[in-house]
């Protein structure tokens, strides 16, 4: 089991390198065709830290394993908003911006509330998405990515923000390696974490949303304490929230997609959490003064999420 515990490791290195050559290369065409270095960050940056959680989701979607895909997208969010948010506001109190407040946030709230409302409405107890709801997922993120395409006209850049311009042959070598990357990493993630659940004798809904999503999303964890450290967290909760939108959307939305998504009521406490964590979001940037999230909210989010973490284990 230790062989297939170091290769899981390696293949979620490989991800995350892989994540960062594709950006590195994408954004660097992007720059040649004179795309604000904003529009980057906000569509190009952003998506580059959602593609090992779009890749494996894909993968395990592709053989049949919907508790892996599932399990890994809801673990990914509950993760996000609980952890890291829980976290960096412990470091420092977390301003929210007010476009922040007033669309990203209600609209995360809504995709929890479609999960929710999908799950309820399966037959016999079964969580249920097919392709017609699919396609409402992905209507979603097409809203959000047009108001993000809209909102960052507004935008300026900040210092650090420069893209670097690499020669068009490198820049598409990166963009080749890097989905090349992705794809073998998460294939090899997939099957070396279903090995993991059957070697511990536990489910391959449990390894998702506890491995497989921490571990995909300890790029964001890292970006957040380092920005914490720095003062600099006015973007931390739209960077958040952006990645679980484009996680709820666009990667339910694709994986239901290819094939059409069925579980058992595992997944029930999953999605309440991840509801809970939106409405918990939305009820913290109002208490205090201004809209930020203060230490004592941090501490609720960690104490919900260790809750949560301890039923699962």
């Amino acid at each position: 089991m230790w062989l297939n515990v170091l290769i899981a490791l390696a293949s979620f290195a490989l991800l995350v390198w892989s994540a960062n050559k594709m950006v590195e290369g994408s954004a660097s065409i992007a720059a040649r065709f004179h795309i604000s270095n904003v529009l980057i960050g906000l569509t190009i940056v952003a998506f580059g830290t959602s593609a090992p959680e779009l890749v494996i989701s894909a993968i395990s979607s592709s053989q049949g394993q919907s508790a892996m895909a599932m399990g890994n997208v809801m673990g990914s969010n509950i993760f996000n908003v609980l952890a890291i948010l829980g976290v960096t506001s412990l470091i420092t109190m977390v301003p929210v911006q007010r476009q922040t407040t007033l669309f990203e946030v209600p609209l995360l709230m809504a995709a929890a509330a479609m999960v929710a409302m999908s799950y309820y409405s399966g037959d016999d107890g079964n969580f249920v998405i097919n392709r017609r709801e699919a396609l409402l997922f992905m209507l979603g993120f097409v809203v959000f990515l047009v108001y993000v395409i809209i909102s960052s006209r507004n935008q300026k850049s900040l210092p650090g923000e420069e893209v670097e311009v690499l020669p068009m042959w490198k820049s598409f070598l990166w963009v080749i390696i890097g989905l090349a990357g992705l794809i073998y990493g998460g294939q090899l993630l997939v099957d070396k974490a279903v090995l993991i659940a059957q070697d511990l004798g536990i489910s391959e809904h449990v390894i998702a949303v506890t491995i497989v999503s921490i571990g995909t999303s300890l790029p964001e964890l890292v970006t957040s304490i380092v920005a914490a450290y720095k003062k600099n967290t006015d973007m931390a909760v739209g960077n958040i929230i952006g990645s679980c939108l484009f996680n709820s959307f666009a990667i339910l939305g694709v994986a239901a997609m290819i094939s059409p998504m069925t579980l058992d009521t595992d997944v029930e406490m999953d999605i309440k959490v991840n509801l809970l964590a939106a409405i918990l979001l939305y009820l913290f940037i109002f208490t205090g003064k201004g809209r930020n999230i203060e230490r004592w909210e941090g501490c609720i989010f960690l104490a919900v999420f260790a809750g949560y973490m301890y039923s699962l284990i």
